[in-house]
This record gives C-alpha cells, sequence and structure tokens, in this order.
C-alpha cells in the first residue's frame, strides 16, 4: 500500500502467508509460543501478542491454523487464572500487568470476554503502563465496560503526553524488557487507540510528526515498527484517503504573499518560503491565515527565526543550560590571567528525550580551546581531563558522543539525548589580556531547532 517493502502485490502476500504457516513451529504444547523453536517455557507476552497478530491476519483474509489459534487462547486464558508465585520468571510488576493486559484484549478479539478481569485491571490502572491502558481501553470498548470506564483511561493518556512546540509523545515511566517498553511502541498504540476508537486528541499530528521523526533513528526494533506501521495505517485510513489536489494559501495582513500547487502524493521536501522582517512593520500585529482549495490534507509550520540584540539572562524553550569556568580543581574564578589554564563545565539539562541534540559553546573572544589529545600539552591538563570525564560517568548511549573543537568554540553533539541532566567538560587557555564579552552556549535539537535553551551572558576580564 505504501510502496515501502522491496515486494508488494502477491509476491508480498506470499511471504507474509509463509510466515504464518511456520506459526506453529513456536507453539508448545500446552498452546503458549515461544520466542526459539524446542523452547520449553511458553512465554505469556509473546503468546498474548501472537494470539492477537493471529486474529489481525484472519481479518486481513489471511490463511490460519484455527486449531493452534484455539490452543493459543486456551493458553492465554489460563494466564489470567496465574498465581503471582506461578509467574514465569523473571517477569516484574510491570512486565507481569502488560501480559495481563494484552491477554484480556487478545481474548476480546476472538470473542472471550473477561469482564471481571478487565475491572480488576482497571482498579490497578494507576500501576498500568501506557501501552498497557491503551489495551485496557480497547478491551473496553469491545466488552461495553461503560463510559465512565473509558473516559477515566482517556483522561490517563491524555495526561502523560510530553508537549514541544511542533511535536508530541509518550513515555513510559519504567518497565523492564521482556516487553519490549519503548517511546515509540507507547506513542504508536496511543494514536493507533485513539483514532480506531475515534477518540478526539489535540496533539495528533503533533504526535504523528514524532513518530516520522523518530524513525530516522538506528534505536527501533521490529516490535517497535510493528506497532508505528499500524499507527500510520490508522491515520492514513482516516485522514488520507483523498489524493491531494490543492493550491495553498499564505496571507499576511489580508495579502497574499505564498502561493504553493500541490498535485498528487509525493516524497520530495516540503516547499519552505522565507519572509525577510523587512516585510513586516514594527510594532504592528499582523494576523496570519492559512488555507487551501480543493481536496487533501494540508500541513504546514510557522516559525520565527530571529537573534535577540541582548541576552541578559538565559532561556529555556526545552533546555536549560548554565556554563561556569572554572579553576582547574574545580573552584570558581573571580580573575583571569593570560596564560592561564581554565575548565568549562557545561551543564545542560532536558524534561524529555531529545533526538539530534547540539550545544554550540563560543569562547569569549580573549581565550582559545586547549586540545587535550596533542601530545605539546601539559601532562597535568591531559590528567585533569580524563578526571573529568571519570567524574562525569557517561553512560555508553543516550548522551552526548560526539564533539568539535574550533578556534572560537566547542560543539557537543548526541544522537539521542535521554531526560535528565547532562554536564560536559573541556578546557580553555586565557590568550589575551583585556575586557571579553561571554557568549551564553546554545543548546538546540538539530531538526526541531523551536526547543533550545541558553546559558547567561556575561562580561570578564583576563589580567
Amino acid at each position: 500500500q505504501y510502496n515501502l517493502a522491496p515486494v508488494s502485490g502477491r509476491a508480498l502476500r506470499d511471504t507474509v502467508q509463509a510466515v504464518l504457516n511456520r506459526v506453529t513451529d513456536y507453539q508448545t504444547g500446552d498452546g503458549g509460543f515461544v520466542y526459539f523453536k524446542g523452547s520449553r517455557y511458553a512465554c505469556p507476552y509473546l503468546s498474548a501478542y501472537t494470539l492477537y497478530v493471529l486474529h489481525r491476519a484472519q481479518a486481513a483474509g489471511y490463511a490460519i491454523d484455527r486449531a493452534s489459534a484455539a490452543r493459543a487462547a486456551d493458553f492465554v486464558d489460563r494466564v489470567l487464572r496465574w498465581e503471582e508465585v506461578d509467574w514465569t520468571y523473571p517477569y516484574g510488576e510491570d512486565a507481569r500487568l502488560n501480559a495481563q493486559a494484552f491477554s484480556v484484549y487478545s481474548l476480546a478479539l476472538w470473542g472471550k470476554g473477561e469482564h471481571a478481569y478487565a475491572t480488576r485491571l482497571f482498579e490497578r490502572r494507576t500501576k498500568l503502563s501506557i501501552f498497557a491502558k491503551t489495551l485496557l481501553l480497547r478491551t473496553g470498548r469491545l466488552l461495553n465496560m461503560g463510559r465512565s470506564f473509558e473516559n477515566e483511561l482517556v483522561r490517563d493518556l491524555s495526561n502523560k503526553v510530553k508537549v514541544s512546540p511542533t511535536s508530541a509523545h509518550f513515555e513510559e515511566a519504567s518497565g523492564d524488557g521482556w516487553t519490549f517498553p519503548s517511546q515509540a511502541k507507547a506513542t504508536a498504540a496511543v494514536v493507533s487507540a485513539f483514532i480506531e476508537l475515534e477518540i478526539p486528541f489535540t496533539y495528533l499530528e503533533q504526535v504523528i510528526r514524532w513518530l516520522v521523526k523518530e524513525r530516522n533513528t538506528n534505536t527501533a526494533t521490529t516490535h517497535d515498527n510493528a506497532f508505528v506501521f499500524d499507527a500510520f495505517r490508522a491515520y492514513y485510513d482516516r485522514y488520507e484517503q483523498e489524493e491531494p489536489s490543492f493550491a495553498a494559501m499564505v496571507m499576511l495582513n489580508n495579502e497574499e504573499i505564498v502561493r504553493e500547487v500541490f498535485k498528487g502524493r509525493t516524497r520530495e521536501r516540503p516547499a519552505i518560503h522565507n519572509i525577510t522582517f523587512d516585510r513586516i512593520p514594527r510594532d504592528t500585529l499582523m494576523p496570519v491565515k492559512i488555507t487551501k482549495q480543493g481536496p487533501g490534507r494540508l500541513y504546514y509550520t510557522l516559525r520565527m527565526n530571529y537573534a535577540p540584540l541582548r541576552r541578559p539572562y538565559a532561556i529555556d524553550n526545552g533546555f536549560y543550560v548554565t556554563k561556569e569556568i572554572l579553576s582547574l580543581d574545580g573552584r570558581p574564578v573571580k580573575k583571569y590571567r593570560r596564560g592561564e589554564v581554565y575548565r568549562v563545565k557545561l551543564r545542560v539539562v532536558t524534561p524529555e528525550t531529545r533526538l539530534f541534540a547540539v550545544v554550540d559553546d563560543p569562547l569569549p573572544a580573549g581565550f582559545v580551546p586547549v586540545q587535550t589529545y596533542f601530545a605539546t600539552e601539559a601532562r597535568e591538563i591531559s590528567e585533569r581531563f580524563d578526571e573529568s570525564q571519570r567524574e562525569q560517568d557517561k553512560p555508553w548511549w543516550g548522551s552526548f558522543d560526539h564533539s568539535e573543537y574550533y578556534d572560537d568554540r566547542v560543539v557537543f553533539f548526541a544522537q539521542q539525548l535521554l531526560a535528565g541532566e547532562h554536564i560536559e567538560t573541556y578546557f580553555i587557555r586565557a590568550a589575551c589580556s583585556g575586557q571579553f564579552l561571554a557568549p551564553p552556549a546554545h543548546a538546540m535539537e538539530m531538526y526541531a531547532s523551536e526547543v533550545f535553551g541558553t546559558s547567561t551572558q556575561t562580561e570578564l576580564v583576563i589580567e
């Protein structure tokens, strides 16, 4: 349908059918499923997931082994009767609840209503993951659990959304890896559930934008992709059925400043139009109106890029940034001396995970960066640098993983910057005497420049 697979049409269906034909190879004698042929103990979560996939496959017109599906349903039903002591090690509480929620939903799809168990999970909803809540939400609709049941789950899910200026997503608060939790999976599950159940959601387009951007990372799993592409499918079926054929207009103060014609679907980059400030009168309210004529869905982003004349204070639009220039042993400095080496400590805090983050730290004009890996640098400085790296105790992933040193600045990059505090240290040498401006460090998401932050701007003197 989306021309993304290397095969299509009959060849694609034959490939899918061949995979479905092998599903029973992974089924144990008690009806559950395992990850590897010949494994002894069935996995509750995998079994509920497989039962769900078999239902989806049958609904799509594929042939499945109905006897195998019946045995799987019996196993999943027995899973719900397990006591806590019977749960397969090493499932923790989060994994158990995810498996139970998936079991209740999969059974509901096959016409086996577990009303009492759904109520039991609803009563424990504060302990459920975002993903489990979406499964329970779908179950409630299938089993007619009532409006208050659904409204409470929708409220809980909606309150979990993390919003940035042009995107939004969901993050699991916790969870072990046995049920493959991830931001992408949780976000996609909410999107598809809200769309298919026709539940209004203010941030739908922003969430889809986040999912599209998140697909560009290298951390996606096949399990993630299954839910993400299902969310894309639900969105496409609901909002993208019409072939685009329209003219889009942007009006500024009732004057047309942009007109773009869109014909058919394309993978080309979005059309970009720049309007300079000299076309806009100062101190005047200028209303912007964006319209279209013709069928299809129009997506747009309106941004204003600017450079403040002065930055006397820090800016926090998604990043909180502080910068300190300290002595080599980490103490505050009141007077800087020419020829001395100092330690720069950058502290970056983000409330949520950022993709492709960058921190650009311009140096005061009287300083130059110290390349600690040069053989010409003093041993003490190299040792101090190594010490600072050990103190930071950085994880192997989720923080800044690349740096570049220039004559006038130092830049740090992170492919994925996890929520929390991140500290980077480097060294500079006072090269010239005088009074200098210390520009603020600037952190931003490279492909969402409206998410940014700066440290304070100061002045300093080198004697």
